[in-house]
């Protein structure tokens, strides 16, 4: 027996523990109850490298803090696609590629940018941190796809970065704006 309270009524009801059904049996299609869609799985946001096969995004002040990387621009890896170069050297989520040889990344745009760049069976130096841990490790990239889609994505990637940075300044305003002035703990 289990006591309650529901809209101020004691109320009790007698119950039984078991063990849970299968998902598949808890629906009872002769009530019409109908299972929920199964959705398939999304790819991780960004943009993709397709030679290196990772999703990139860039490294904001709010990743650099949550994963404790000292740098302060580069390429956030938010997914790495199974298979890729990437995988195959152990390139984890969560890395910010700094650099690509001897040339620093600041942006998701560089490191397309300098992939695309590479030759054809080319192996690159990826430099990156994982946390506070700084890594080097060369890279076989994969040959480039005939009609591959990428070299509109670099553009568009920088017009995103700029908007990102104009709405950060915008928001950091408005924070500062409504931030409690002088006062005691809670501005009061």
């Amino acid at each position: 027996m289990v006591a309650f309270r529901r809209a101020g009524a004691a109320l009790e009801r007698e119950v039984t523990l078991t063990e849970r059904p299968a998902p598949e049996a808890q629906f009872a299609p002769q009530f019409g109850a109908q299972a929920p869609p199964v959705r398939a799985p999304q790819a991780p946001p960004g943009v993709v490298d397709q030679r290196l096969g990772v999703h990139l995004l860039p490294l904001d002040d709010r990743a650099r803090r949550r994963l404790n990387i000292p740098a302060g621009r580069g390429a956030l890896v938010v997914g790495v696609v199974d298979g890729s170069p990437a995988d195959e050297a152990g390139i984890p989520r969560d890395a910010a590629i700094v650099g690509i040889g001897h040339t620093a990344v600041e942006t998701p745009a560089d490191v397309l940018r300098l992939t695309r760049q590479a030759g054809p069976d080319a192996e690159v130096l990826l430099v990156y941190y994982r946390g506070r841990q700084w890594v080097r490790k060369w890279v076989a990239l994969q040959p480039p796809v005939t009609g591959d889609s990428q070299p509109n994505d670099a553009p568009r990637l920088e017009i995103l970065e700029r908007q990102l940075d104009e709405l950060k300044r915008r928001v950091e305003a408005l924070e500062r704006q409504v931030a409690p002035r002088g006062g005691g703990a809670n501005g009061f």
